[in-house]
């Protein structure tokens, strides 16, 4: 999905794994082979001596005081001998400008002139129709940063994308973990990084928070993301990005985001995957568990017609 909308996307491949201890081989089942964001660079920029970052941190959501933690927040994945991060001090500043409110259209210049702003608001729409709830809006974590030596900007990298579409990291799936009373399904207990009550909700780093554990962060008009996202809520509080975001939403469920294709794509992943992943919960689950994906899609596409017909 990342790649068909034209944007820097890790590839990945299904590798059946085994393990000879030193009694025969043992089968360790079905793995998911992803390339490393350095090798991803590399294939999409063709090259990598930019710097790569990746965010994880109370200063990865760019939110207001965190300046001074940019250092611990963005993990250098090269030029570490280098102790420069003014690309992404940069890009804070640009942010925090107070031409936002006062001189949108040079703030807006200052923003692209630091930042692939079209590429973010493309991503940002995509993880609302995938429900990528799992990263920047809602957990402070899960993207990586490059500067392109080519126009000197940072191009945001999406990372980590198994809690999508419906999948839950909790016992018996069933998505995620209810807000109001905060019960994980099945009676999990509470995973590391996640609150105990709603007032705690908050993402990974520590900065702001939502309730229902970032299930703002997947709606596609953003209403209920605050200020402590500001590369969500100060982009689209300005009309012109706004209406850049809308225009990715329309061209993602226009000719992208087809339930018809997707359903013959997992069909084919399924019948590759299916034999092994059926072993672990029996082929019954396994394809009930193909039909919810299906579903989900379809709801998806849905949701997402009938919110760009409104717009």
């Amino acid at each position: 999905m990342l790649a068909g909308a034209e944007l820097p996307a890790a590839e990945t491949a299904f590798y059946r794994v085994t393990l000879d201890y030193g009694a025969g081989p043992v089968d360790l089942g079905i793995y998911t082979g992803i390339e490393v964001v350095d090798d991803t660079v590399d294939r999409v920029f063709g090259g990598d001596s930019g710097n790569i970052y990746e965010g994880d941190g109370s200063a990865a959501t760019f939110a207001a005081g965190t300046l001074e933690q940019i250092k611990n927040s963005f993990q250098k994945e090269n030029n570490k001998q280098a102790a420069d991060w003014s690309d992404v001090e940069k890009l804070y500043g640009v942010l925090h400008s107070a031409e936002r409110t006062s001189d949108a259209t040079a703030w807006r210049a200052k923003q692209e002139s630091a930042f692939e702003v079209d590429g973010f608001l493309k991503r940002l729409a995509l993880a609302a129709t995938l429900q990528h709830w799992d990263s920047y809006g809602a957990m402070a974590h899960n993207y990586y940063l490059y500067n392109n030596p080519a126009n000197d900007k940072l191009t945001w990298i999406s990372w980590d994308h198994n809690l999508v579409l419906g999948a839950s990291p909790f016992p018996g799936g069933g998505g995620l973990p209810d807000a109001a009373g905060c019960a994980f399904p099945g009676g999990a207990a509470k995973p590391d990084g996640f609150a105990a009550s709603p007032e705690e909700f908050a993402p990974m780093g520590g900065a702001g928070g939502l309730p229902g554990m970032g299930m703002g962060s997947v709606t596609f008009d953003k209403a209920e993301i605050g200020a402590s996202w500001p590369l969500i809520r100060f982009l689209l509080d300005d009309p012109t990005y706004n209406a850049r975001y809308v225009g990715f939403l329309k061209d993602i469920g226009g000719s992208l985001f087809l339930p018809d294709r997707l359903a013959a794509q997992v069909q084919k992943l399924a019948a590759l995957v299916g034999p092994y992943a059926a072993k672990d919960g029996g082929q019954s689950q396994y394809g009930a568990a193909v039909q919810s994906l299906n579903a989900t899609i379809k709801g998806r596409a849905q949701a997402l017609a009938e919110f760009v017909a409104a717009h």
